[in-house]
């Protein structure tokens, strides 16, 4: 069973302490360290020998370049000191100046000998190079004055050096090869050790990795199962702790486990948790019950959750005290509800009959409005035909006062063309006048002349008579059309007049139209408020009565539930004093903290807990 002792609580958390002080040898932490520096330690070996093998490795790559770089130096040579021999039995024979270098420090072998000679460890080559160097001078001495010879002087020195010197130089090239050859025996025996020494340094490589392989593999087998079955075993009690179990079987096997191991502090800590719980539920339980007078024991300040217990259990105990004393008021209340319901009934009885009134009264005037509306539409729709009538005959007028105008301008030009005539009837008098003149001068033979002369100037007296009657009749015309452009403006003046007036009054009877309609919709918006007022009184008329019914209703349930709420086994307060449960009955430390978080409780209206740091 869990145990709940605050005791053995004490003595579990005395006992992590102490164990948290010792050696920590024996930790997880510990045990992880050493195995890791273990695998680290086989690591570095496995380097230090890596390099190991690089540096033997590097060694004998650069014995094989240096060789091959001397063997290919060595070919260069023999082809350097064949061309400088033909160049050279080529002048004898030819008498060509010889281009070849004569100085034996500074050809091909010359410099390669001095670079290179006190690297020299070889026997071979170093016999061989003793040997090159006493040819190579006497050849190089024989030349050295081959371009200061005549013809007869260099076939001399071509016969000289068929005889004693072509030997020497076969000698010189032979070596020379020998050398070469020497560097390939050298360079393949240093690739064969090369090769030998990669074969052995991985063979080495891969047994270290097995070995750290398989003691890492041990060490993680050792460790993880360490962790993993004390770890296997907390996740089913956990899991039966989250099914609801109230029963945990704690027989652990801690084998070679270590009291200074963290697993064993953790299962440590996991039962004192589960005492913990088991506490816990106690408290549950109590309150499930009705029982408010439970004790929470609130372990530290971080025991959250029996702080929210401790706080559920003092807001349950408070909240049910509270309901119990408004089950009271309820039940003194309902009755003077149901007095005040039937009283309202009464009063909305009454305000329906008055809105009855009202409703009769706006149908009334709503009747009245609709027909003051009708008449304004009609009334609209006359003042809309006057109005169209006044523009057309306002356009008539403005016809007739431009044909008016253009009459006054016709006239005017036919008065211009009368004096036009008039003007030319004078000159024509004249000129018969004249003509009469010259047929009396010419006697006999101006007679005839004479006589047409005289009528032309009857004519043009006759024509200047007419003329004088069409002026002053076209004059009258023009004061008539005159007087009658004046008229026409002055009526045209009238009728715009009058058209602006009827405009004004369409727009009155339009406006008095458009107020008629808007009277119209705010009687029948009027007339829906006092439909639905009329509604919600008759409404409230029943729920007055239902409100009745349902203030005996809220009392018969308001005895009851006080005669629930009295069930519960409440907390006997005293006025001013804090409650002591039964279990801390005579613990005067404890009462004087309580009687502390009460008074802090009063003061700020907030819950206050008090338990050992």
């Amino acid at each position: 069973m869990f145990k709940n002792q605050n005791d053995e609580n004490m003595e579990n958390a005395e006992i992590v302490q102490k164990q948290t002080k010792k050696s920590t040898k024996g930790t997880t932490k510990y045990q992880i360290l050493k195995g890791y520096l273990m695998i680290t330690s086989i690591t570095v070996l496995v380097v230090v020998v890596l390099f190991a093998f690089q540096a033997l490795i590097y060694g004998r790559y650069k014995v094989v370049s240096e060789s091959y770089t001397s063997e290919n130096i060595s070919k260069d040579m023999v082809s350097a000191h064949y061309d400088w021999v033909l160049k050279l039995t080529n002048a004898l024979h030819t008498g060509e100046r010889f281009e070849g270098n004569l100085d034996p420090n500074t050809c091909s072998f010359g410099t390669w000998l001095s670079e290179n000679e006190a690297k020299i460890t070889d026997n071979e080559i170093a016999s061989r190079i003793k040997l090159i160097k006493e040819v190579h001078a006497e050849i190089h001495a024989f030349a050295s004055d081959v371009n200061t010879l005549n013809a007869e002087q260099r076939l001399e020195k071509y016969d000289e050096f068929i005889t004693s010197y072509e030997p020497k130089v076969n000698t010189l090239i032979d070596n020379l090869r020998g050398i070469a050859n020497r560097y390939t025996f050298i360079a393949q025996e240093a690739a064969d050790a090369l090769s030998m020494l990669l074969l052995i340094s991985i063979i080495f490589i891969l047994i270290l990795t097995v070995i750290a392989i398989v003691v890492s593999a041990y060490l993680a087998n050792s460790t993880s199962t360490k962790i993993s079955a004390p770890m296997t075993s907390i996740a089913a009690w956990s899991k039966e702790l989250s099914e609801g179990a109230d029963t945990l079987d704690f027989n652990f096997d801690y084998g070679d486990i270590d009291e200074n191991n963290e697993i064993a502090i953790m299962i440590d800590s996991f039962k004192q948790l589960a005492n913990s719980i088991q506490e816990n539920v106690r408290v549950v339980k109590r309150v499930a019950d009705g029982d408010m007078t439970v004790f929470v024991d609130i372990r530290s300040s971080k025991d959250t959750l029996g702080k929210n217990l401790y706080r559920m259990v003092q807001s349950n105990d408070a909240l049910f005290s509270e309901i119990l004393r408004v089950a009271h008021k309820v039940a003194e209340g309902s009755t003077y509800i149901a007095n005040v319901s039937h009283q309202l009934a009464e009063s909305a009885h009454v305000q329906a009959q008055t809105v009855n009134e009202l409703s009769s009264s706006i149908n009334n005037a709503a009747d009245l409005i609709s027909k003051s509306s009708e008449h304004m539409a009609e009334a609209s729709s006359i003042s809309d035909i006057i109005k169209t009538n006044a523009q057309e005959s306002n356009e008539k007028m403005n016809v007739l006062a431009g044909s008016v105008e253009e009459m006054k301008l016709a006239s005017q030009k036919v008065s211009q063309v009368i004096k036009t005539i008039d003007d030319i009837a004078f000159q024509t008098s004249i000129l018969a006048l004249n003509a009469s003149v010259e047929a009396a001068r010419a006697g006999e033979a101006g007679k005839g002349f004479a006589v047409v002369a005289n009528e032309v100037r009857q004519l043009a007296l006759k024509s200047t008579v007419a003329a004088d009657e069409s002026k002053t009749l076209i004059q009258n015309t023009i004061d008539k059309a005159v007087m009658g452009s004046k008229i026409s403006v002055e009526a045209l003046t009238m009728f715009e007049t009058i058209v602006g007036e009827i405009n004004n009054i369409t727009s009155i009877i339009q406006e008095e139209s458009i107020s008629s309609a808007t009277q119209l919709e705010c009687i029948e918006d009027i007339r829906a408020n006092i439909a639905g007022i009329m509604r919600e009184t008759s409404s409230n008329v029943d729920i007055s009565k239902n409100s009745a019914n349902s203030s005996k209703e809220m009392q018969t349930n308001a005895d009851l539930l006080k005669a629930e709420m009295e069930k519960f086994n409440l907390r006997q307060r005293q006025p001013g004093k804090a409650y002591i449960p039964p279990e801390k009955q005579g613990d005067y430390e404890f009462i004087k903290k309580a009687q502390e978080d009460y008074d802090r409780t009063q003061e700020t209206g907030q819950f206050h807990y008090n338990y050992d740091e």
